[in-house]
């Protein structure tokens, strides 16, 4: 069967057409197999192959077939093939990052003989790693057996020698196999597993080594390495990859550690250090491509008021990123004033170096410190870009209002609190529950309609009790007039770089969780955190809290948050519930009729 196809180039308009059994090509098929099967089957000349390529220029220069970065376009390819598109996205290293092309790809024709005799090869066979076929067991050439290499490469052998060694002449792929390969395809299952962790390495791993400097670093083996940044990144090494001791000169590639596996802010560290330059690459390209200039940076900086703060970022997105910039800088600095974050601390930060949260320590007896050094650049761009990203919801947050100082009306029924309370000099607690129906204040109902009549509210005698048997959380008011929130302050403030941010908003505490008491047939305690939703339930109040504590430790872990939320150990019954002050507007009618 024959496909065809037209180049998306208009200076051609001449149709690809190729002689191809539809249906033969097999999963995992490398595009230098690909290409001596065509070249087999139809005697492919320079012009057929310059009108499948990708710029209109191409000559007989060497260009690389596992690589593929700017040779041939595997679209227009698989249709003149009469083959689906997704059939070729694995046939060269193309899908996977830049810096995996550079280190494991071996520069010439890694394969099986086994598998080249069934008429098949992958470019996973060509990776460094890969010593033995995961197919036939059998160990991996790179040379004829005249010791010449295989050219990877589209060059002038591929049109005229297709399918044998160019110096011995020896044929290392059949015609008939080219037609019709007889590989079994669930065999190739085999591949899977080297695809996922390429994959996996490839997306969470990036490169500090220019190009420019690559020819002034010595000649090192980086896919050494592999195994340790597959170990912290808790990948699956695959089993047909033979892991490599780590040399004692490893170039300088960052990996990745877990931000939440910290041992707490680090000293300051010399100029050239791993922290200072991924802090100045990444401040850099939030100044000159995401925060479009100075202003809003200096205008909120500058004011530094809660209330203009709040409006600004509810209808600028400018200034929401601008904001988020600015508590990015206090969480990483340890700072709480705004004037200063942008000045003095981030003007040292680039002269002495920072203390970034959430990095480890790296020493271990068996690592040289270009491999501690590998470690240390990634850890500190995944603990700065996830400061960024929690950062970035907790201003998206507070521009929807949700923050408890910049709610909205509560007595709309559209505010984060869903009960009112009052308490009297003589004890006597009276309260209010907002619904979405209407406002039951005291004793006066106000529902919006006649038939609907809100539930009923008990009134104890005790502040600590009544905020037990009401559901979710809520307000209290003082009879000095002013207005609370039930709370308990966590105890590790100064491992928190979120009490930065409620510093500046006149928030005591980092984190609020209340206890709540759950009627009916299965009474049972809640415990419920504030700010994040999450609760945890228990028999008792105590059980409650351990739940609430286990609860956050599986949330930091699953969302990689870049400090820990440390629950203290003992919970006493009576500090389960503490107020702490929020000062609320009593001027939107929000107090009760005393």
């Amino acid at each position: 069967m024959r496909g065809t196809a037209r180049r998306s180039d208009p200076r051609s308009d001449a149709l690809v057409t190729f002689n191809w059994h539809v249906g033969t090509l097999q999963p995992y098929s490398s595009l230098w197999l690909i290409m001596h099967r065509l070249a087999l089957m139809n005697q492919i000349s320079i012009a057929e192959v310059r009108s499948i390529s990708k710029t209109g220029s191409f000559s007989t220069r060497m260009h690389s077939l596992t690589e593929n970065t700017n040779t041939l376009d595997v679209g227009v390819l698989a249709a003149a093939i009469g083959e689906r598109p997704q059939a070729l996205t694995f046939s060269t290293m193309q899908p996977f990052a830049a810096w995996t092309r550079r280190y494991f790809l071996t520069t010439s024709i890694q394969y099986c003989p086994a598998c080249l005799a069934l008429g098949f090869h992958s470019v996973f066979q060509c990776l460094k790693l890969m010593k033995r076929c995961p197919l036939h067991g059998e160990w991996l050439r790179q040379h004829c057996s005249c010791g010449a290499p295989i050219s990877a490469c589209v060059s002038a052998s591929l049109y005229r020698d297709a399918g044998m060694c160019r110096k011995c002449f020896h044929r290392f792929l059949d015609v008939r196999q080219a037609r019709r390969p007889s590989m079994p395809e669930e065999n190739l299952s085999a591949f899977d597993e080297v695809r996922d962790w390429l994959l996996g390495l490839g997306s969470r791993v990036s490169t500090m080594v220019s190009e420019d400097l690559s020819h002034e670093l010595p000649s090192v083996r980086v896919e050494a390495a592999a195994e340790l940044a597959t170990r912290t990144l808790s990948l699956q090494y695959p089993r047909c990859l033979v892991p490599e001791p780590v040399p004692p000169h490893a170039e300088t590639v960052h990996s990745i550690q877990s931000p939440w596996a910290s041992c707490g802010p680090e000293s300051a560290e010399p100029r050239a250090s791993p922290k200072r330059v991924v802090f100045c690459a990444i401040d850099r390209y939030m100044r000159r491509h995401l925060l479009r200039g100075q202003r809003w940076i200096t205008r909120l900086a500058m004011h530094a008021d809660a209330q203009y703060i709040a409006h600004q970022i509810a209808y600028e997105p400018d200034a929401l990123l601008a904001w988020t910039y600015l508590l990015w800088l206090m969480a990483i600095f340890q700072s709480c004033s705004l004037r200063s974050v942008r000045c003095r601390d981030a003007y040292q930060a680039y002269q002495r170096g920072i203390r970034v949260p959430g990095c480890n320590v790296y020493k271990g007896p068996s690592w040289d410190a270009r491999t501690i050094e590998w470690l240390q650049y990634h850890a500190a761009e995944t603990s700065l870009l996830a400061v960024w990203r929690d950062l970035h919801q907790a201003a998206l947050a507070m521009s929807r209002n949700e923050d408890p100082r910049w709610g909205p009306n509560i007595a709309n029924a559209a505010g984060r609190f869903q009960w009112l309370g009052l308490q009297h000099t003589n004890g006597i607690v009276e309260f209010a529950a907002v619904q979405s129906m209407g406002v039951r204040f005291g004793y006066a109902v106000q529902p919006p309609k006649a038939h609907q009549r809100p539930p009923q509210i008990a009134t104890p005698r005790k502040s600590d009790v009544a905020l037990r048997g009401m559901s979710r959380r809520g307000l209290f008011k003082l009879p000095d007039g002013d207005w609370k929130a039930g709370s308990l302050t966590l105890p590790t403030k100064k491992e928190l770089p979120q009490l930065k941010v409620h510093h500046l908003l006149h928030v005591e505490d980092p984190l609020h969780f209340i206890v709540v008491h759950r009627s009916g047939a299965k009474g049972y305690f809640a415990a419920r955190l504030v700010e994040f939703g999450l609760e945890g339930r228990g028999v008792d109040p105590r059980s409650a809290v351990e739940s609430l504590r286990t609860a956050v430790r599986q949330y930091t872990r699953q969302y990689g948050t870049p400090w820990k939320l440390t629950l203290p150990s003992v919970v006493l019954e009576g500090r389960l519930l503490r107020h702490e002050g929020q000062q609320c507007l009593s001027n939107e009618g929000l107090a009760p009729h005393e």
